[in-house]
């Protein structure tokens, strides 16, 4: 069922709030990074706002930007008013953001978001290796560790590396409520995962190691027409 117009400019409303909430004097390196993967990818016909949602939530949870992180869970929450009753895709998505949420202490939508869910592919497809607790030679080489950062953190233009990191984020955030993954492994250990990702990027984007304080939010916007997800 399509979105109807005012649902999509209220959508496209809490996208320009929760890109509004990242702190003006923001890090550079992650500046760039929004400015190039959500101009232009975050409207509600662009195949690859999901995508970008569960980038952006990482990262903003990862760097305590908790209002933030709340604007993308109230425009998912818009978005998935045509879509409730169904499962499928949509399910995996809002999957993508309960991690952040939780992560962020808004515990509503952690709660609402902890569905599970059945991946279309293996989990070792989607990510190969966990690139800080087993990396593979190029994340190594490419993605380093704080204490030695890779090449990739050495060059003006700093995508990729932030983008491989939040990738596997919001990929293992989904897969942490999957019915099954080739990993073997449980949703603790997913956890834990995360917050190394977590850690060790404000490390690498020169912000304390220790997780920001979020107060604990438990609202939870409820748009109109919605009434409960499959």
């Amino acid at each position: 069922m399509p979105m109807n117009r005012a649902a999509e400019k209220l959508h496209n409303s809490l996208i320009t709030s929760a890109l509004a909430a990242v702190p003006k004097d923001v890090d550079p390196r992650v500046r760039q990074f929004i400015r190039k993967k959500v101009t232009g990818n975050m409207g509600i016909d662009e195949p690859l706002t999901y995508v970008q949602m569960g980038q952006m939530a990482n990262l903003w949870a990862t760097l305590g930007y908790q209002e933030a992180v709340r604007y993308l869970c109230e425009a998912m929450m818009v978005r998935s008013v045509p879509d409730q009753g169904h499962s499928g895709a949509n399910s995996m998505c809002r999957s993508m953001l309960a991690w952040p949420a939780e992560y962020a202490n808004l515990t509503g939508y952690a709660h609402l978001f902890n569905r599970t869910n059945t991946p279309y592919f293996p989990l070792s497809r989607e990510i190969e290796d966990p690139i800080f607790t087993n990396p593979d030679e190029f994340n190594r080489d490419y993605i380093g560790t704080p204490q030695s950062p890779g090449s990739g953190w050495g060059h003006k233009d700093v995508i990729l590396p932030i983008r491989y990191i939040v990738d596997d984020m919001y990929k293992m955030g989904m897969y942490r409520l999957a019915t099954s993954n080739d990993w073997g492994w449980n949703r603790e250990r997913f956890n834990q995962e995360l917050e190394l990702h977590a850690t060790n990027l404000r490390q690498f984007l020169s912000y304390p190691a220790t997780k920001p304080h979020m107060p604990v939010d438990p609202h939870v916007f409820i748009p109109e027409n919605f009434t409960y997800f499959p």
